[in-house]
């Protein structure tokens, strides 16, 4: 009974993290970086 519980518990987790993945990546992703006027002009 313990290890069904425990494997009820990994597909929770494991469906929850699929159905919140992209808030999740946006979460602990970087910050999106301030747009530069001369980013083009390198040399």
């Amino acid at each position: 009974m313990l290890v069904q519980g425990l494997l009820a518990a990994v597909a929770a987790a494991g469906i929850s993290l699929g159905v919140f993945w992209k808030r999740i990546k946006t979460l602990f992703g970087k910050a999106p970086r301030p747009a530069r006027e001369n980013e083009g002009d390198r040399g």
